[in-house]
């Protein structure tokens, strides 16, 4: 889900599929904060397909995205709060800011 921020506030619900790497600055601490960038694609009416890849259909945007987090250690958990923005690529003037919670679990 992700909350687009123009003439209206609104929350949309499709759920878009991300591909991420993170970059910690205190890793292994209590609390570390991180930035994180990657790929991100997700269902718009308005995407056409523009890449080389004949298989991808109009309607899912892609673009770059990035964040800036912080990861909060609980023993073998931990809480992550991140803040993303996306641009897409394929979509004229739309960019996306998205809220992230997260629970991880290390085994």
């Amino acid at each position: 889900s992700y909350i687009n921020y123009g003439e209206t506030l609104k929350v949309n619900m499709d759920s878009p599929v991300q591909a991420s790497g993170k970059l910690f600055l205190f890793p292994w601490k209590a609390a570390s904060p991180y930035v994180s960038g990657g790929v991100t694609v997700a269902p718009n009416s308005n995407a056409l397909n523009e890449s080389n890849i004949d298989d991808l259909p109009d309607g899912m945007a892609y673009g770059p995205h990035g964040g800036v987090g912080i990861q909060l250690g609980l023993g073998r958990m931990a809480i992550n709060v991140e803040g993303q923005y996306i641009k897409f690529s394929n979509v004229e003037g739309k960019s996306k800011v998205q809220g992230i919670v997260g629970v991880d679990y290390y085994f």
